[in-house]
């Protein structure tokens, strides 16, 4: 190895080292760049599987309310319009679903052992909450100005009930793609600057290492006591 380097000329030698640190840095920063995306992909995806697990539990406050199991059903099935949505489950205080929509079961199948591929589908889950049901008698007693009784202290607000929770899982497929679309594009890009670098750099370099040889050749000549040589080089520098 020492040897085989040895015998490289200096340009080189000056060229390859600086295209060497030239697309270390063009790959370091690339790598970062294709790192971030992944991410901000990865935390868009979360919040859109839990935006439309949002609106599911949304839709299912009332029929999870009276356990309307064909209703939540219904629901389930209707977000399955949706192509990305791969499976809905609504799930009360057991461990089974009270109602499963399934387009994917390769997904379902993944789910329920435990976790499915990032590549196949990203999960959602929100849960299920009402508000104890207010009476509309007392909120017309409190609106008459003329109830004194209505002006005393409102107890303190009640928290919600959690009456289950809401899975969904949606696809990541064309996400994936346009990640990969994305990092593809990336490592042409970092791949074409370095190329144009390394060739900037040869051409740089190659003009410099002739001003450089000649210097050596008229340092050689003035240390054999030849003094007629002359060097034309019209840089100032």
């Amino acid at each position: 190895m020492r040897h085989w380097y040895a015998g490289l000329s200096l340009r080189t030698k000056v060229t390859g080292i600086s295209v060497a640190i030239t697309a270390l840095s063009l790959a370091a920063v690339a790598s970062i760049g294709i790192w971030q995306i992944g991410r901000e992909i990865a935390a868009e995806q979360h919040r859109t599987a839990d935006s439309v697990a949002l609106g599911v539990a949304r839709a299912s406050e009332l029929p999870m309310t009276v356990r309307d199991a064909k209703e939540l059903s219904r629901l389930a099935n209707s977000f399955l319009r949706d192509d990305d949505v791969l499976f809905v489950a609504v799930y009360g205080s057991g461990p089974k679903p009270l109602a499963m929509a399934v387009s994917d079961a390769k997904a379902w199948n993944e789910f329920t052992r435990g976790a499915v591929d990032r590549y196949r589908g990203i999960v959602g889950t929100h849960a299920i909450e009402v508000l104890a049901a207010s009476n509309e008698f007392v909120d017309d007693a409190e609106a008459d100005p003329s109830n004194t009784a209505a002006a005393s202290p409102k107890p303190a607000s009640a928290s919600p009930q959690v009456l289950g929770r809401v899975i969904v899982c949606l696809s990541t497929a064309s996400t994936m793609l346009a990640e990969e679309q994305q990092i593809r594009l990336t490592i042409a890009a970092t791949a074409l600057a370095a190329l144009i670098g390394a060739g900037i750099l040869f051409l740089t370099f190659r003009s410099w290492m002739r001003r450089l040889h000649a210097l050596a050749e008229a340092s050689r000549s003035i240390s054999r006591g030849d003094f007629d040589i002359s060097i034309s080089d019209p840089h100032d520098d």
